[in-house]
């Protein structure tokens, strides 16, 4: 029996050692695997870290929509808290003119306003109102004043006259 000792490796190679690049530089077979592989989890690794951050600036962005809001909420708060404050209304003497000229303004702009852009009223109600200015109000009126003639009449003919005092119910 012959005893014969065979290496099969690379010359220098150290056991449990393995090689992923050849003499010039570029890579094995076994070294394009495990780039690859190395790539891949990069990748995933930096599409997770982009998606925290973009998690990330979309909470920054509410937080600060949040504290906009809250901050104009503390401004409309005072705001009504003065009003509340000042339960006595103004009155003309309170005003400086320019105040009186703003608020004069404003009622003359609206009240043009109005007469260049009237409401719509619907037929229904012009008819309804027609009817009630032309013939309801003045019939109750002349109703209105029947009634009070007659009350003016017998209450002329008893003056003069003893009043009777009501003659008490009996049980």
């Amino acid at each position: 029996m012959e005893n014969n000792l065979a290496h099969h490796g690379i010359v220098g190679m150290k056991w449990g050692v393995r090689r992923y690049q050849n003499k010039d530089g570029t890579l094995t077979k076994a070294g394009k695997k495990r780039y690859d592989k190395e790539m891949d989890k990069l990748k995933a690794e930096k599409k997770v870290l982009d998606n925290k951050l973009a998690t990330q600036r979309k909470i920054d962005k509410l937080n600060a929509l949040k504290n906009d809001i809250d901050e104009k909420k503390k401004v409309l708060d005072s705001q009504d808290k003065s009003k509340l404050s000042d339960s006595k209304p103004k009155s003309v003497k309170d005003y400086s003119d320019q105040e009186l000229q703003q608020i004069v303004n404003r009622l003359n702009l609206e009240q043009r306003y109005n007469q260049l852009n009237p409401k719509k009223v619907s037929m229904g109600k012009k008819i309804a109102t027609t009817i009630l200015k032309d013939v309801i109000v003045p019939s109750s009126i002349e109703v209105g004043k029947g009634i009070v003639k007659r009350i003016l009449a017998t209450s002329t003919k008893d003056i003069g006259k003893p009043q009777k005092a009501p003659k008490p119910k009996s049980k």
